[in-house]
Protein backbone atom coordinates (compact mmCIF):
# COMPACT_ATOMS: atom_id res chain seq x y z
CA UNK A 1 0.00 0.00 0.00
CA UNK A 2 1.54 3.34 -1.05
CA UNK A 3 1.43 6.22 1.52
CA UNK A 4 2.04 9.77 -0.11
CA UNK A 5 5.32 11.12 -0.76
CA UNK A 6 6.73 12.95 2.47
CA UNK A 7 10.27 13.93 1.85
CA UNK A 8 12.51 13.54 5.11
CA UNK A 9 10.24 11.39 6.99
CA UNK A 10 10.14 7.57 7.36
CA UNK A 11 7.46 5.15 6.63
CA UNK A 12 6.57 1.81 7.08
CA UNK A 13 3.76 0.10 4.78
CA UNK A 14 2.61 -3.39 6.54
CA UNK A 15 0.38 -5.99 4.82
CA UNK A 16 -1.39 -7.07 7.93
CA UNK A 17 -3.13 -10.18 7.69
CA UNK A 18 -6.41 -10.17 9.54
CA UNK A 19 -7.02 -14.32 9.25
CA UNK A 20 -5.57 -16.99 6.78
CA UNK A 21 -9.16 -17.86 6.62
CA UNK A 22 -11.74 -17.43 3.77
CA UNK A 23 -15.64 -17.34 2.75
CA UNK A 24 -14.56 -18.18 -1.07
CA UNK A 25 -12.81 -20.95 -3.03
CA UNK A 26 -11.47 -19.09 -5.99
CA UNK A 27 -10.04 -21.50 -8.16
CA UNK A 28 -6.73 -19.03 -8.59
CA UNK A 29 -6.17 -18.33 -5.13
CA UNK A 30 -2.31 -18.58 -5.08
CA UNK A 31 -2.66 -19.06 -1.75
CA UNK A 32 -4.67 -22.07 -1.47
CA UNK A 33 -1.45 -23.80 -3.81
CA UNK A 34 1.24 -21.85 -1.78
CA UNK A 35 4.41 -24.35 -1.61
CA UNK A 36 5.35 -22.91 1.42
CA UNK A 37 8.43 -25.09 2.69
CA UNK A 38 6.70 -24.45 6.52
CA UNK A 39 2.80 -25.59 6.56
CA UNK A 40 2.93 -23.28 9.87
CA UNK A 41 4.38 -20.81 8.20
CA UNK A 42 1.18 -19.73 6.09
CA UNK A 43 -0.98 -19.83 9.16
CA UNK A 44 -3.86 -21.79 8.12
CA UNK A 45 -7.08 -21.63 10.00
CA UNK A 46 -5.30 -19.05 12.01
CA UNK A 47 -6.55 -15.79 13.27
CA UNK A 48 -4.73 -12.63 14.38
CA UNK A 49 -5.04 -11.76 18.07
CA UNK A 50 -6.38 -7.83 19.22
CA UNK A 51 -2.80 -8.14 21.06
CA UNK A 52 -0.89 -9.26 18.04
CA UNK A 53 -2.57 -6.61 15.42
CA UNK A 54 -1.63 -3.95 18.21
CA UNK A 55 2.48 -5.40 18.30
CA UNK A 56 1.90 -4.71 14.74
CA UNK A 57 1.51 -1.44 14.95
CA UNK A 58 3.92 -0.60 17.95
CA UNK A 59 6.44 -2.47 15.65
CA UNK A 60 6.26 0.88 13.37
CA UNK A 61 5.99 3.50 16.13
CA UNK A 62 8.97 1.78 17.48
CA UNK A 63 11.32 1.99 14.93
CA UNK A 64 10.57 5.74 14.88
CA UNK A 65 8.76 6.24 11.80
CA UNK A 66 6.30 9.01 11.02
CA UNK A 67 3.88 7.36 9.31
CA UNK A 68 2.26 3.74 9.16
CA UNK A 69 0.51 2.69 5.95
CA UNK A 70 -1.99 -0.55 6.89
CA UNK A 71 -3.70 -2.46 4.48
CA UNK A 72 -6.13 -5.58 5.81
CA UNK A 73 -5.69 -8.12 3.66
CA UNK A 74 -6.67 -11.93 4.37
CA UNK A 75 -8.28 -15.10 3.68
CA UNK A 76 -10.93 -12.53 4.24
CA UNK A 77 -10.45 -9.67 6.63
CA UNK A 78 -14.10 -8.94 7.33
CA UNK A 79 -14.21 -12.59 8.95
CA UNK A 80 -12.37 -10.32 12.05
CA UNK A 81 -13.81 -7.37 12.46
CA UNK A 82 -13.76 -7.21 16.19
CA UNK A 83 -10.12 -7.28 15.66
CA UNK A 84 -10.39 -4.52 12.88
CA UNK A 85 -12.43 -2.49 15.08
CA UNK A 86 -10.57 -2.74 18.15
CA UNK A 87 -7.02 -1.67 16.08
CA UNK A 88 -8.74 1.31 14.38
CA UNK A 89 -9.44 2.15 18.13
CA UNK A 90 -6.15 2.00 19.12
CA UNK A 91 -4.71 3.45 15.82
CA UNK A 92 -6.63 6.61 16.55
CA UNK A 93 -5.09 7.16 20.41
CA UNK A 94 -1.84 6.41 18.86
CA UNK A 95 -2.49 9.29 16.22
CA UNK A 96 -2.96 11.78 19.01
CA UNK A 97 0.45 11.95 19.11
CA UNK A 98 1.03 12.80 16.04
CA UNK A 99 1.78 9.72 14.02
CA UNK A 100 0.36 9.35 10.80
CA UNK A 101 -1.47 6.63 9.33
CA UNK A 102 -3.75 5.80 5.92
CA UNK A 103 -5.96 2.48 5.95
CA UNK A 104 -6.71 0.15 3.07
CA UNK A 105 -8.87 -3.02 3.37
CA UNK A 106 -8.96 -5.67 0.36
CA UNK A 107 -12.42 -7.36 0.58
CA UNK A 108 -14.31 -10.08 -1.33
CA UNK A 109 -17.42 -8.01 -0.84
CA UNK A 110 -19.72 -11.02 0.74
CA UNK A 111 -19.54 -9.48 3.96
CA UNK A 112 -20.07 -5.43 3.51
CA UNK A 113 -22.82 -4.10 5.28
CA UNK A 114 -23.96 -0.41 5.92
CA UNK A 115 -22.57 -1.13 9.73
CA UNK A 116 -19.39 -1.82 7.95
CA UNK A 117 -19.13 1.29 5.21
CA UNK A 118 -19.85 3.62 7.71
CA UNK A 119 -17.49 3.02 9.96
CA UNK A 120 -14.92 2.39 7.00
CA UNK A 121 -15.63 6.05 6.32
CA UNK A 122 -15.70 7.69 9.59
CA UNK A 123 -12.18 5.93 9.85
CA UNK A 124 -11.05 6.63 6.32
CA UNK A 125 -10.56 3.16 4.99
CA UNK A 126 -10.07 3.04 1.67
CA UNK A 127 -12.46 -0.51 0.61
CA UNK A 128 -10.98 -2.29 -2.63
CA UNK A 129 -13.07 -5.12 -3.85
CA UNK A 130 -11.86 -8.27 -5.67
CA UNK A 131 -14.18 -8.72 -8.25
CA UNK A 132 -13.47 -10.57 -11.92
CA UNK A 133 -17.35 -8.81 -13.64
CA UNK A 134 -18.67 -11.23 -16.06
CA UNK A 135 -15.72 -13.66 -15.14
CA UNK A 136 -16.78 -13.82 -11.49
CA UNK A 137 -18.77 -16.82 -11.46
CA UNK A 138 -15.66 -18.78 -13.64
CA UNK A 139 -12.89 -18.31 -11.12
CA UNK A 140 -15.05 -17.13 -7.78
CA UNK A 141 -16.75 -19.55 -6.03
CA UNK A 142 -17.89 -20.44 -2.41
CA UNK A 143 -17.06 -23.57 -0.80
CA UNK A 144 -19.58 -25.32 -2.24
CA UNK A 145 -18.80 -24.37 -5.69
CA UNK A 146 -21.55 -21.70 -6.47
CA UNK A 147 -21.14 -18.29 -7.86
CA UNK A 148 -21.47 -14.97 -6.18
CA UNK A 149 -22.04 -12.54 -9.14
CA UNK A 150 -25.51 -11.93 -8.48
CA UNK A 151 -24.83 -12.06 -4.07
CA UNK A 152 -22.27 -9.27 -4.89
CA UNK A 153 -24.51 -6.85 -7.46
CA UNK A 154 -25.98 -5.10 -4.23
CA UNK A 155 -22.84 -5.09 -2.37
CA UNK A 156 -20.91 -3.18 -5.40
CA UNK A 157 -23.94 -0.87 -4.96
CA UNK A 158 -23.65 -0.46 -0.98
CA UNK A 159 -20.09 0.24 -1.65
CA UNK A 160 -19.68 2.96 -3.96
CA UNK A 161 -22.55 4.65 -2.46
CA UNK A 162 -19.76 5.56 0.13
CA UNK A 163 -16.79 5.36 -1.94
CA UNK A 164 -17.41 6.22 -4.94
CA UNK A 165 -13.90 5.93 -5.91
CA UNK A 166 -13.29 2.81 -4.39
CA UNK A 167 -10.98 0.37 -7.04
CA UNK A 168 -11.76 -3.01 -8.18
CA UNK A 169 -9.52 -5.48 -8.41
CA UNK A 170 -10.10 -7.64 -11.53
CA UNK A 171 -7.54 -11.08 -12.03
CA UNK A 172 -7.89 -12.47 -15.48
CA UNK A 173 -7.71 -16.38 -15.77
CA UNK A 174 -6.69 -17.99 -19.10
CA UNK A 175 -9.94 -20.29 -18.80
CA UNK A 176 -12.04 -17.24 -19.33
CA UNK A 177 -9.85 -14.23 -20.52
CA UNK A 178 -12.12 -14.30 -23.75
CA UNK A 179 -14.45 -12.03 -21.25
CA UNK A 180 -11.99 -9.66 -19.92
CA UNK A 181 -13.30 -6.39 -21.90
CA UNK A 182 -16.96 -6.75 -21.51
CA UNK A 183 -16.00 -7.59 -18.07
CA UNK A 184 -14.21 -3.95 -17.62
CA UNK A 185 -17.07 -2.98 -19.58
CA UNK A 186 -19.59 -4.18 -16.44
CA UNK A 187 -17.57 -2.73 -13.90
CA UNK A 188 -17.62 0.76 -15.19
CA UNK A 189 -21.53 0.49 -16.24
CA UNK A 190 -22.04 -0.93 -12.89
CA UNK A 191 -20.57 2.47 -11.38
CA UNK A 192 -16.69 1.85 -10.46
CA UNK A 193 -14.30 4.73 -11.33
CA UNK A 194 -11.34 2.92 -11.11
CA UNK A 195 -10.56 -0.12 -12.22
CA UNK A 196 -6.97 -2.42 -11.99
CA UNK A 197 -6.13 -5.79 -13.89
CA UNK A 198 -4.09 -8.38 -12.76
CA UNK A 199 -3.23 -11.46 -15.30
CA UNK A 200 -3.19 -15.05 -13.29
CA UNK A 201 0.30 -15.72 -12.49
CA UNK A 202 1.98 -18.63 -11.33
CA UNK A 203 5.12 -20.79 -11.62
CA UNK A 204 3.93 -23.29 -13.29
CA UNK A 205 2.22 -20.88 -16.19
CA UNK A 206 -1.13 -21.51 -16.82
CA UNK A 207 -0.73 -19.46 -20.26
CA UNK A 208 0.04 -21.12 -23.20
CA UNK A 209 -0.05 -19.35 -27.14
CA UNK A 210 -3.67 -19.77 -27.24
CA UNK A 211 -4.84 -18.10 -24.32
CA UNK A 212 -2.28 -15.29 -24.33
CA UNK A 213 -3.51 -14.69 -28.31
CA UNK A 214 -7.30 -14.10 -26.39
CA UNK A 215 -6.10 -11.46 -24.14
CA UNK A 216 -3.40 -9.66 -26.69
CA UNK A 217 -7.41 -9.31 -28.47
CA UNK A 218 -9.06 -8.78 -25.40
CA UNK A 219 -6.07 -5.81 -24.67
CA UNK A 220 -6.70 -4.26 -27.90
CA UNK A 221 -10.71 -4.02 -27.23
CA UNK A 222 -9.72 -2.44 -23.89
CA UNK A 223 -7.27 -0.02 -25.67
CA UNK A 224 -10.47 1.16 -28.15
CA UNK A 225 -12.09 1.66 -24.44
CA UNK A 226 -10.17 3.60 -23.31
CA UNK A 227 -10.00 6.09 -25.60
CA UNK A 228 -14.09 5.89 -26.16
CA UNK A 229 -14.41 6.88 -22.57
CA UNK A 230 -12.08 9.32 -22.31
CA UNK A 231 -13.35 11.30 -25.71
CA UNK A 232 -16.54 11.00 -23.89
CA UNK A 233 -14.97 13.07 -21.04
CA UNK A 234 -15.39 10.52 -18.43
CA UNK A 235 -13.69 10.37 -15.07
CA UNK A 236 -12.17 7.21 -14.80
CA UNK A 237 -8.66 5.19 -14.23
CA UNK A 238 -7.83 1.77 -16.04
CA UNK A 239 -4.71 1.19 -14.08
CA UNK A 240 -2.83 -1.05 -16.71
CA UNK A 241 -3.18 1.44 -19.06
CA UNK A 242 -2.18 4.63 -16.80
CA UNK A 243 0.53 3.36 -15.35
CA UNK A 244 2.20 2.75 -18.09
CA UNK A 245 1.82 6.10 -19.94
CA UNK A 246 2.47 7.96 -17.12
CA UNK A 247 5.64 5.99 -16.77
CA UNK A 248 6.42 6.92 -20.37
CA UNK A 249 5.90 10.95 -19.46
CA UNK A 250 8.06 10.53 -16.43
CA UNK A 251 10.98 8.56 -17.93
CA UNK A 252 10.24 5.72 -15.55
CA UNK A 253 10.88 7.31 -12.35
CA UNK A 254 8.52 5.08 -10.57
CA UNK A 255 10.07 2.02 -11.58
CA UNK A 256 13.22 0.30 -12.20
CA UNK A 257 15.11 0.95 -8.54
CA UNK A 258 13.54 -2.26 -7.11
CA UNK A 259 10.70 -3.06 -5.00
CA UNK A 260 11.26 -2.19 -1.21
CA UNK A 261 11.24 -5.35 -0.21
CA UNK A 262 11.63 -6.04 3.25
CA UNK A 263 12.49 -2.40 4.03
CA UNK A 264 10.15 -0.68 3.72
CA UNK A 265 7.56 -2.47 2.82
CA UNK A 266 6.57 -5.85 5.12
CA UNK A 267 3.60 -8.95 5.29
CA UNK A 268 2.85 -9.53 8.96
CA UNK A 269 1.17 -13.08 9.56
CA UNK A 270 -1.81 -13.69 12.05
CA UNK A 271 0.98 -15.46 14.31
CA UNK A 272 2.75 -12.14 14.34
CA UNK A 273 5.66 -13.52 12.34
CA UNK A 274 7.11 -11.14 9.87
CA UNK A 275 8.36 -11.43 6.00
CA UNK A 276 9.04 -9.36 3.51
CA UNK A 277 6.01 -10.26 1.45
CA UNK A 278 2.97 -12.70 0.74
CA UNK A 279 5.34 -14.77 -1.66
CA UNK A 280 7.82 -15.08 0.82
CA UNK A 281 6.21 -16.52 3.44
CA UNK A 282 8.83 -19.13 3.99
CA UNK A 283 11.25 -19.95 6.40
CA UNK A 284 14.22 -18.65 4.49
CA UNK A 285 12.68 -15.37 4.51
CA UNK A 286 11.61 -15.58 7.94
CA UNK A 287 12.79 -11.43 9.61
CA UNK A 288 11.34 -11.57 13.11
CA UNK A 289 8.10 -11.17 15.09
CA UNK A 290 6.24 -8.20 16.30
CA UNK A 291 6.98 -8.37 19.49
CA UNK A 292 10.94 -9.02 19.09
CA UNK A 293 11.12 -6.94 16.41
CA UNK A 294 12.94 -6.97 12.94
CA UNK A 295 16.38 -9.01 13.17
CA UNK A 296 18.78 -7.09 11.37
CA UNK A 297 20.86 -9.96 10.08
CA UNK A 298 17.48 -11.33 8.35
CA UNK A 299 16.99 -7.52 6.71
CA UNK A 300 20.04 -7.79 5.33
CA UNK A 301 19.89 -11.05 3.93
CA UNK A 302 17.14 -9.91 2.32
CA UNK A 303 18.45 -6.45 1.20
CA UNK A 304 21.51 -9.25 -0.58
CA UNK A 305 19.45 -11.48 -2.11
CA UNK A 306 17.29 -8.73 -3.81
CA UNK A 307 18.80 -7.80 -7.24
CA UNK A 308 16.91 -4.78 -8.96
CA UNK A 309 17.18 -5.91 -12.44
CA UNK A 310 17.42 -9.43 -13.85
CA UNK A 311 20.34 -10.03 -16.94
CA UNK A 312 17.71 -10.68 -19.79
CA UNK A 313 16.55 -6.75 -19.30
CA UNK A 314 19.15 -4.60 -19.44
CA UNK A 315 19.64 -3.70 -22.70
CA UNK A 316 15.24 -3.75 -23.05
CA UNK A 317 13.87 -0.43 -24.18
CA UNK A 318 11.28 -1.18 -22.26
CA UNK A 319 12.90 -1.43 -18.96
CA UNK A 320 11.68 1.90 -17.66
CA UNK A 321 8.32 1.24 -18.15
CA UNK A 322 8.45 -2.53 -16.85
CA UNK A 323 7.61 -4.25 -13.38
CA UNK A 324 10.23 -5.96 -13.94
CA UNK A 325 11.98 -5.53 -10.23
CA UNK A 326 9.14 -6.87 -8.53
CA UNK A 327 10.67 -9.66 -6.28
CA UNK A 328 7.75 -11.09 -5.43
CA UNK A 329 5.84 -11.26 -8.83
CA UNK A 330 9.69 -12.20 -10.47
CA UNK A 331 9.56 -15.27 -7.30
CA UNK A 332 6.13 -15.79 -7.72
CA UNK A 333 6.36 -16.93 -11.61
CA UNK A 334 9.95 -18.81 -11.59
CA UNK A 335 10.61 -19.04 -7.86
CA UNK A 336 14.01 -16.70 -8.32
CA UNK A 337 13.75 -12.92 -7.43
CA UNK A 338 16.06 -11.62 -10.00
CA UNK A 339 14.44 -14.06 -13.55
CA UNK A 340 11.22 -12.20 -14.93
CA UNK A 341 8.99 -15.23 -16.90
CA UNK A 342 8.84 -15.55 -20.56
CA UNK A 343 4.65 -14.93 -20.09
CA UNK A 344 5.75 -11.98 -17.68
CA UNK A 345 7.87 -10.25 -20.39
CA UNK A 346 5.28 -10.75 -22.90
CA UNK A 347 2.34 -9.06 -20.77
CA UNK A 348 4.41 -5.78 -20.03
CA UNK A 349 4.84 -5.68 -23.38
CA UNK A 350 1.14 -5.60 -24.55
CA UNK A 351 -0.28 -3.83 -21.82
CA UNK A 352 2.77 -1.07 -22.80
CA UNK A 353 1.92 -1.48 -26.68
CA UNK A 354 -1.87 -1.00 -25.96
CA UNK A 355 -1.48 2.04 -24.21
CA UNK A 356 0.21 2.93 -26.23
CA UNK A 357 -1.55 2.92 -28.79
CA UNK A 358 -4.47 4.71 -27.18
CA UNK A 359 -2.52 7.47 -25.45
CA UNK A 360 -1.19 8.16 -29.37
CA UNK A 361 -4.95 8.28 -30.54
CA UNK A 362 -5.78 11.23 -27.88
CA UNK A 363 -2.69 12.69 -27.55
CA UNK A 364 -3.10 13.67 -31.65
CA UNK A 365 -6.43 14.89 -31.28
CA UNK A 366 -5.30 16.69 -28.86
CA UNK A 367 -7.77 15.54 -26.22
CA UNK A 368 -7.74 17.75 -23.41
CA UNK A 369 -9.38 15.44 -21.10
CA UNK A 370 -6.37 13.22 -21.46
CA UNK A 371 -3.88 15.45 -21.20
CA UNK A 372 -4.53 17.40 -18.29
CA UNK A 373 -5.25 13.84 -16.79
CA UNK A 374 -1.59 12.58 -17.41
CA UNK A 375 0.62 15.80 -17.62
CA UNK A 376 -1.64 17.39 -14.31
CA UNK A 377 0.79 20.98 -13.76
CA UNK A 378 2.99 20.74 -17.24
CA UNK A 379 -0.54 20.93 -19.21
CA UNK A 380 0.07 24.20 -20.39
CA UNK A 381 3.75 23.60 -21.61
CA UNK A 382 3.07 21.04 -24.27
CA UNK A 383 3.07 22.08 -27.43
CA UNK A 384 1.05 19.91 -29.74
Amino acid sequence: MKLPKNKGKKYMNMTLYLTMDCNLACTYCYQSDNKSSCEDAFCKGKTITKETARAAVDLSVKKGDDRTGICFFGGEPLLCKDVLYDLMEYCEKIAKTGHKFSFKLVTNGLLLDENFMRFANENKIMVALSHDGLMQDDCRLTKDKKGTFDTLSPKIDLLLKYQPDSVVLVTVDPSCAEKLSESVKYLFNKGFKNVAITPRYAEICPWDDDSFSVLSDEFEKLSEIYVEKTLSGDDFTLATFDVKIRDYITGGKRVGKGCRLGEKQVCIMPDGKIYPCQQFIEDEYFMGDVYSGIIKEKLDYIKEIRKPTPVVCDDCGLKERCRYSCACLNKQCTGNIGEISPFQCSFERLQISCADKAAEILYKKGNTKFLKKQYGEFYNLIEI
